[in-house]
């Protein structure tokens, strides 16, 4: 039996990785869990935010037709120092899906989501975004999409001949 899944999404957060998830899901030759973010390849994050043993994560694929492609989306194999690296280790053929979004509109997108949460207490983006800058490297404000440091360390760990 091959190992699975066949690719992931690991795209930057509330930059489309749920929309591709969606659509990849919907598609007939393609099996998708609906465990949308096992992060399971990300052992250096806290244990409740993934799926805790291989078995879990294999059982989530258990349903799959044989012949379909499998993937999986976890947005924080992105942010993760470990998963690229997990990854490969785990299937070294596995096609790695890193979804981008201009930072500014996904920043923007961060806060809407952040208000509607309660999870902001500045309303207005552009007064948010002018805070403290403490506060917004605490990830109070706005700090979500660091593209220029997560993106060259997933390249560096695929390699240039992978596409990345």
């Amino acid at each position: 039996m091959r190992p699975r899944p066949d690719f992931f999404i690991a795209g930057a957060l509330k930059c489309g990785t749920t929309s591709l998830f969606i659509y990849l899901r919907a598609h007939p030759a393609v099996f998708m869990p609906a465990n949308k973010e096992p992060n399971y390849f990300c052992s250096d994050l806290p244990a409740d935010l993934r799926v805790g043993t291989l078995a879990e994560y294999e059982a989530l694929f258990s349903t799959a037709p044989p012949h379909a492609l499998t993937g999986e989306a976890s947005v924080f194999y992105l942010y993760s120092k470990v998963a690229i690296g997990q990854i490969m280790a785990h299937n070294v053929k596995a096609k790695i899906i890193i979804v981008l979004r201009n930072p500014i509109e996904a920043t923007r997108s961060m806060h809407a989501f952040r208000w509607n949460n309660h999870l902001e207490d500045v309303g207005d983006f552009e007064q948010a975004w002018s805070g403290s800058p403490w506060l917004r490297e605490q990830g109070r404000r706005c700090s979500c999409n660091r593209f220029p440091v997560q993106v060259p360390v997933s390249r560096n760990l695929l390699g240039a001949r992978r596409g990345v």
